[in-house]
């Protein structure tokens, strides 16, 4: 009889060991099918018996509070996990077929540290980001497709404004990836009654000095969140847009007047992760490779401010420059990347 508690473990271990950020366990002709995603990538760890994989399914549920024996819907938790010292956020959702229920963890190293100076491929990157954070009001925007890093990014922000200087910092999230003693944070819950509209209004009654939006979704969020940039907050969110520009025609697009998003957006960050080459391994890192090529993936960015930013507002402004294609090139360049699979997500 397998240990189905011993093989989570292992497969855990493995997960952490290789530094993967996701692990999924799904079906693939009447077999289960195990998956890592590092610096990216999917990669297919191993294949096992069908049965076996349904209890690991059942047992991760389990370990994360599910209702076990609820197959018919999608399903979310989290549970806690002590890896050498480090504590690990481990978020499980699954997700019903007709076939198999697979199931998917994100993994979250607790203790990492949020840092702007190492998250930026090029470092005049970063104290642009940092001079960010100097802003006493106003709305920054973060946009990218989704695994983009734009969480990551916000909570460097708000970090390196916390250090700088004690604030208030109130964010709200769907789910919370990663708790800081220092932030006052909220975490949506819609059964509850607790949506983003709802958190904001009443985030803003609590005196914030800054605010985290996690996602911008709809015209009543996008309108409470200029409305508190308006009323002298500085609040950061992030946005599904393909570039920086787009923000600005998303904002316009939820119902927010021209004249208020030109009044309160002090920034917009577009950014992309592109997966680092490896000296050794000639490419991306071999999973042995771990250790020489600590920094897997780091990101590009566009950062409209300012001028730059001002010109988006003129109807006549003409064609503009993507910068997130330009850095893309000089990365490639310089011999930073040397896969061209990014290239079209630029």
């Amino acid at each position: 009889m397998f240990d189905i508690e011993e093989k989570s473990k292992q497969l855990l271990h493995v997960a952490l060991k290789r530094g993967a950020s996701d692990l999924h366990i799904s079906s693939l002709r009447e077999k289960g099918w195990i998956q890592l995603r590092i610096n990216g990538r999917l990669e297919s760890f191993e294949k096992i018996k069908l049965p076996l994989a349904e209890r690991l399914v059942s047992h991760f549920k389990f370990a994360a509070g599910l209702d076990i024996g609820e197959r018919r819907k999608p399903q979310s938790g989290a549970m806690e996990l002590l890896h050498r010292g480090q504590s690990i956020h481990l978020r499980i959702s699954t997700l019903p077929t007709p076939s198999f229920e697979t199931l998917s963890i994100r993994i979250h190293f607790q203790d990492d540290r949020f840092s702007l100076d190492t998250l930026p491929l090029f470092p005049s990157r970063v104290l642009q980001l940092k001079q960010l954070t100097k802003a006493s009001q106003g709305l920054i925007l973060v946009t990218g497709p989704t695994g983009s890093g734009k969480t990551t990014t916000l909570y460097s922000l708000l970090q390196y404004t916390s250090a700088e200087k004690p604030q208030h910092i109130i964010t709200i999230e769907d789910p919370i990836e990663y708790t800081f003693p220092t932030f006052t944070q909220v975490e949506i819950n819609e059964k509850a009654g607790v949506t983003f509209e709802t958190g904001l209004k009443a985030a803003l009654r609590h005196d914030p000095d800054v605010l985290m939006v996690g996602e911008i979704r709809d015209r009543e969020t996008a309108e409470l969140a200029v409305r508190a940039a308006l009323t002298g907050h500085l609040v950061y969110s992030t946005l599904h847009t393909n570039d920086a520009k787009g923000a600005i025609l998303r904002l316009h697009e939820m119902g927010v007047p021209l004249s208020h998003i030109k009044e309160v957006l002090m920034a917009v960050v577009a950014q992309r992760l592109v997966t680092l080459s490896c000296y050794y391994c000639e490419g991306a890192c071999d999973p042995h490779c771990q250790k020489e090529n600590k920094r897997g993936r780091a990101a590009i960015f566009d950062i409209l401010q300012g001028d730059s930013l001002a010109r988006h507002f003129q109807r006549d402004k003409g064609p503009s420059e993507n910068k997130l294609l330009t850095e893309w090139r000089k990365a490639f360049s310089l011999g930073f990347i040397k896969a061209r699979e990014g290239q079209g997500k630029c």
